[in-house]
Order: structure tokens, then sequence, then C-alpha cells
């Protein structure tokens, strides 16, 4: 007769997501130190994490995002967007979706 089998292993549960408040993009931006950035976020209407979730190294060139370091730091953080869950947090200067009024 063949070997008995052995019994599937256990499968290990999803790592945890990481929670990030979503304050707006402005502040995002501060976090990152690419405050600078902020001016072209907005007229591009990339003011929140839906938004930015497909944003590519090729549409930070286009939008003259120039420096190789700033679009890796932005291409990472948006990533990590992507893969957390996000808790959207008012602020005083910005409605829940980061878009100043």
């Amino acid at each position: 007769p063949p070997p008995p089998e052995d019994p599937p292993a256990a499968a290990a549960p999803p790592p945890e997501k990481e929670t990030i408040e979503w304050r707006g993009v402005d502040e995002w931006l501060q976090s990152l130190q690419l405050e600078k950035y902020a001016g072209i976020l907005h007229a591009q209407e990339l003011t929140d994490p839906d938004a930015l979730r497909d944003v590519t190294d090729e549409d930070l060139k286009e939008m003259d995002v120039g420096t190789i370091g700033a679009r890796r730091k932005m291409l990472a953080a948006i990533r990590r967007l992507n893969d957390a869950n996000l808790v959207f947090v008012a602020s005083p200067e910005a409605p829940l979706g980061g878009a100043p009024p």
C-alpha cells in the first residue's frame, strides 16, 4: 500500500496590515519630506489614496517629479498606502478626501 500522506500544513494567517491615518495629500507629502510636490499633485487631481493608487514612475516623470530619489520615495509610499488599512482623518485644513476646499 502507498505510504500515508502527511496532513496538510495549517495555512499561516495573513500578515497584519499596517494602519495608516490619511489626513490629506499635503500631510502625506510632508511626512515624506516631499511637500514641494503638493502643487503638482493637486494640479493633477491626485489628492486621495484612490487617485494615487496607480501612479507610475512614468507618471511622476511627466509631472516633473525630477529626481530619482523623490520618485522612489513617493512610489514606495504609494505601495504602502495600497497595502495598508487606511483610516481617513479630517484635518483642520482639508476635508476627508484631502483636497483643499
